[in-house]
């Protein structure tokens, strides 16, 4: 058996909401989540929400009593940065699913293309697209440069 369950990575976001339900609705719509199991309690709470964007896991939750997580108030200090095959179409696609425009679509200097948005729960969420393979020395030249240009 291995250390980690089939079809998981190393590392799972975990993310707690005063909605669950909602942000999940929102993230089907703009992020093509899935669920696989969804945990309630007979009020409503979520109390575990398993999912997926792309290849990632992504757990969700209410806020509830005994937890030690809370939901952003109002805004998280956690960002989320999801690859995708087209950046221009999923930017477009999580707006017209509801989420705010923080910066539209453009080319970084690291070689991907990238636009963020946010949530109405306090989440930001970066949107990107590999253009162009960036050897990381070359990356951290450019940006010292950019640097001393500021």
């Amino acid at each position: 058996m291995d250390y980690k369950p089939a079809g998981f990575q190393t590392m799972t976001a975990n993310a707690t909401y005063r909605d669950a339900k909602a942000a999940i609705e929102l993230y089907k719509r703009a992020l093509d989540l899935t669920v696989e199991a969804l945990l309630e309690t007979p009020d409503g709470t979520v109390m575990h929400a398993s999912a997926k964007i792309g290849d990632s896991s992504f757990f969700m939750s209410d806020e509830f009593d005994g937890s030690p997580r809370k939901a952003p108030n109002p805004g998280s200090p956690v960002a989320f940065y999801l690859y995708l095959p087209d950046v221009d179409v999923s930017y477009r696609q999580a707006i017209d699913a509801g989420m705010m425009s923080v910066s539209e679509p453009e080319d970084m200097f690291w070689g991907d293309r990238t636009a963020t948005v946010s949530d109405p729960f306090g989440y930001a969420w970066t949107l990107a697209t590999q253009v162009k393979e960036v050897p990381p020395d070359e990356a951290i030249a450019m940006f010292k440069q950019m640097m001393t240009q500021s």
